[in-house]
């Protein structure tokens, strides 16, 4: 195992952002306690307007892209990471990132998933669990690699279903375990705790894997 990070570093996060970006401006609200540096917000043209607004009035650096000329997206998208000397690209995107991205930033980039990897893989995973019947939801933030939600997991959680439960409900209360988790995650990375094994697999170095509902157990941010 490897020793939590104590130097005064801050990890330089850039953040792809599709509708509100909720999880994206809560990490930029407690950059200082993450002890990232959160250099860049990325846009794509469904972003929501007032997360927009929000993160200009907090001084932030934002570029929009347009995704119809998809070449272009990519490239825009590769050289704000580059300019802005990105250690860390974190996604809610709606988008998959380009091929040549994942190269340069391989093990650098991570990505929100709405279910209980490897199940229930694409878009609309959450309805697609809650209609297949299952007895959990969850969601997993995982590496990105080319093989789409294929990447290693680095933390999951989940939330049993209840009989009244709509779609929205059960995302509701899921998200708050996902917003806990996305914190805690993008914090072990600013300590230079994630580890792999020879599997590939990626462990969290000095964590709990006690608990069963989030794992590994959150050491920060158990409230909102």
């Amino acid at each position: 195992m490897s020793s939590k990070n104590v130097s005064n570093h801050k990890l330089r996060v850039a953040f792809a952002i599709s509708g509100k970006g909720r999880l994206a401006l809560k990490a930029s609200a407690c950059s200082e306690q993450l002890c990232i540096d959160p250099v860049l917000f990325i846009l794509d043209e469904k972003a929501d307007a007032e997360t927009e607004s929000s993160l200009l009035s907090e001084g932030r650096i934002l570029q929009r892209f347009d995704s119809s000329e998809r070449k272009k997206f990519d490239s825009d998208i590769l050289k704000a990471c580059d300019e802005h000397n990105v250690e860390l690209l974190v996604l809610t995107f709606d988008k998959l990132v380009s091929h040549e991205l994942l190269t340069k930033y391989s093990g650098r980039v991570i990505n929100v998933h709405m279910s209980m990897l490897p199940a229930f893989k694409g878009f609309g995973a959450l309805k697609n669990a809650f209609y297949a019947g299952v007895r959990f939801v969850g969601a997993t933030i995982h590496e990105v690699t080319s093989d789409i939600d294929g990447g290693s997991i680095v933390a999951q959680c989940m939330e049993p279903l209840r009989p009244e439960d709509t779609v929205e409900t059960i995302g509701n209360r899921l998200y708050e375990k996902l917003e806990v988790m996305y914190l805690n995650v993008i914090n072990w990375y600013a300590q230079d705790r994630i580890l792999h094994d020879e599997h590939g697999r990626i462990w969290i170095a000095e964590a709990d894997y006690s608990d069963g509902l989030l794992l590994p157990v959150p050491e920060i941010f158990y409230s909102f």
